[in-house]
């Protein structure tokens, strides 16, 4: 319980019973929980946060059927849009890594700074192409890492992609760029 209470940055030292331990955990997770409610559709991400996500996860995420071509998804329309022409949900920025590649690695921690940079405003995942090769090839991954930013819509949109490792800075730029405000 301490070690979990510690991982969600919950001060447990004064904390003496167990039920008060479990209490502060279960509070924390109803937290997490309430933030991701309307953040993520699986509840799987949650904000400033990279999530390692499968197949399953990312097509929920991004409103695709299993069966649907990543290059045929729908533009937004007003259908799939909120009151001011906006995309519903908050974009998506996938990276597409392999656990062998070297600016993958270099990537990781530029990746979390700019997801907690980002916050509630982009949902940051990673998906494994070894893993799942299929889903890379859908998505026609040519080089590692790609980062690849999706609009929020319903059925999202490919906007842009880059490969190669970048710096959080450029992450950040990369987003911002390509995000209508």
């Amino acid at each position: 319980l301490r070690t979990q209470l510690s991982q969600n940055n919950v001060r447990w030292g004064n904390i003496i019973e167990k039920e008060e331990l479990v209490q502060a955990l279960c509070n924390v997770m109803e937290r997490k929980f309430e933030a991701s409610k309307n953040f993520s559709r699986s509840g799987e991400i949650m904000p400033g946060k990279v999530t390692d996500v499968d197949d399953a996860v990312l097509l929920r995420e991004l409103g695709w059927r299993p069966s649907g071509n990543a290059r045929d998804a729908p533009a937004v329309d007003a259908a799939n849009t909120g009151e001011k022409g906006t995309p519903q949900h908050a974009p998506i920025l996938l990276d597409v890594y392999a656990t062998w590649c070297g600016p993958c690695q270099f990537l990781v921690p530029q990746l979390q700074s700019a997801a907690e940079e980002f916050g509630p405003d982009v949902r940051v995942m990673k998906l494994d192409s070894d893993k799942y090769p299929g889903l890379a090839g859908q998505l026609k991954v040519a080089g590692l890492p790609t980062l690849i930013l999706f609009d929020g819509g319903e059925e999202s949109r490919e906007l842009k992609r880059m490969e190669g490792a970048l710096t959080k800075d450029g992450i950040v730029e990369f987003v911002k760029k390509n995000v209508s405000a």
